[in-house]
């Protein structure tokens, strides 16, 4: 029998013990968030960087097949000489980021190293993500505004 006596141990948990358990797990999430929706944020950089490259080698590919670079193309769009050198299902978009391939020259038709200048061009609306997309590109980059850059291939 329990008494007010009795020492045995109750079975159970009080309310101010869940509360305490409640609490903190809400702060443990609240430090926790943050830092893995930025872990997530590099993993989605890295993802688009690894396109980028991926539409490196095919550029290049393309170039020791037919001595010339793809003209330029539109936002999303693959450009036909490049695509037996993409894997089948490649796409120029990569969650909310799409890719555009360009071609320019200057007046002289070349850049200084010699060749067209190439690049992708990325646009997004999650300034976060461009931002960590900036950080892990190692290659020269355009201006771009606060929703797009131009990354270009060397």
């Amino acid at each position: 029998m329990n008494g007010p006596g009795d020492s045995r141990a109750r079975g159970g948990f009080t309310i101010i013990e869940l509360l305490t358990v409640v609490v903190v797990m809400g702060i443990l999430a609240n430090i926790a968030t943050p830092i893995y929706q930025e872990a997530r944020r590099r993993a989605d950089a890295a993802a688009v960087i690894g396109a980028v490259h991926t539409i490196k080698v095919g550029v290049y590919d393309n170039f020791a097949a037919r001595s010339s670079y793809p003209p330029s193309a539109g936002w999303r769009v693959v450009p036909a000489q490049m695509r037996p050198s993409l894997p089948a299902s490649f796409r120029f978009q990569y969650k909310t980021v799409d890719f555009r391939w360009r071609r320019w020259s200057n007046a002289a038709g070349v850049r200084p190293g010699g060749g067209p200048l190439i690049g992708v061009d990325l646009r997004t609306s999650d300034q976060k993500l461009l931002k960590a997309i900036r950080n892990a590109y190692k290659g020269p980059t355009l201006a771009g505004g606060a929703t797009s850059i131009t990354l270009i291939l060397d």
